[in-house]
């Protein structure tokens, strides 16, 4: 699914970003936006763009679920680099070498950041 190819399945990406990108959505609306309101979340993001340090210091795992949602291009480094532990770890335990990344190592990859 994800590679190293700029080029390859960019639009594939894309599509995935835009997956991810609305399941953040929907979370903060379903929690965040109902309990702090509209306008208060949409502060926090433009703070959360200018003092992003500030953030990633406090909670790094949240922080990069927001940036994620946020950077494309770091949402696809996450991926491809995701994906190269997968196939590192498979390769390690596979005496055949790694095989490709199924489906379950891609909901794995979604799991990661839903825990």
């Amino acid at each position: 699914m994800f590679s190293e190819n700029e080029e390859e399945n960019k639009h594939e990406y894309a599509s995935i970003h835009e997956a991810y990108i609305f399941l953040v959505d929907q979370a903060i609306e379903g929690t965040i936006n109902i309990e702090f309101g509209e306008e208060r979340v949409e502060a926090f993001y433009r703070d959360f763009v200018q003092n992003y340090g500030k953030y990633k210091g406090l909670n790094d795992n949240t922080v990069d679920i927001l940036k994620n949602a946020t950077d494309f291009e770091k949402f696809k480094h996450q991926m491809v680099e995701m994906k190269k532990t997968l196939a590192n770890e498979k390769q390690d335990n596979d005496i055949e070498g790694a095989s490709d990344i199924t489906q379950a190592d891609n909901e794995s990859i979604t799991s990661l950041f839903w825990q």
